[in-house]
C-alpha cells in the first residue's frame, strides 16, 4: 500500500513539473509575426533599426500600402539593404 501511494505521489509530482515547464515555455516571447514572409529583415525587430530612418521609411512606404505594419516591414527590408536608403531618397528628391 505504501509503495502504491509513493508511486502515485511520484506521478503527481512529475505531472506538476511538466505543467510548470509547459507554462514557462508558453510565456517566452514569440518571434515577431512577419506580414510579408521572407525578406532581408526576416527575424529582425523594429528596435534593430535607426528609429528616425525606420519612421521615414514607413511614411514613404505608406504610398504603396495602407497597412502601416506592411509599410514598416518593407522599410525594414530596404534599411537592411542600405541603412541610408530613405535619406538618399530624400536627397534625390524622390
Amino acid at each position: 500500500m505504501l509503495d502504491s501511494m509513493l508511486l502515485r505521489l511520484a506521478i503527481l509530482a512529475a505531472s506538476i513539473t511538466t505543467i510548470a515547464v509547459g507554462a514557462r515555455a508558453s510565456q517566452r516571447k514569440r518571434p515577431r509575426k512577419e506580414h510579408i514572409p521572407g525578406g532581408l529583415a526576416s527575424g529582425m525587430k523594429p528596435a534593430d533599426f535607426n528609429q528616425r530612418e525606420l519612421h521615414r521609411g514607413t511614411e514613404v512606404e505608406l504610398e504603396h500600402s495602407s497597412d502601416r505594419r506592411i509599410a514598416r516591414e518593407v522599410a525594414m527590408d530596404h534599411l537592411v539593404e542600405d541603412p541610408a536608403y530613405y535619406k538618399k531618397l530624400k536627397r534625390a528628391g524622390l
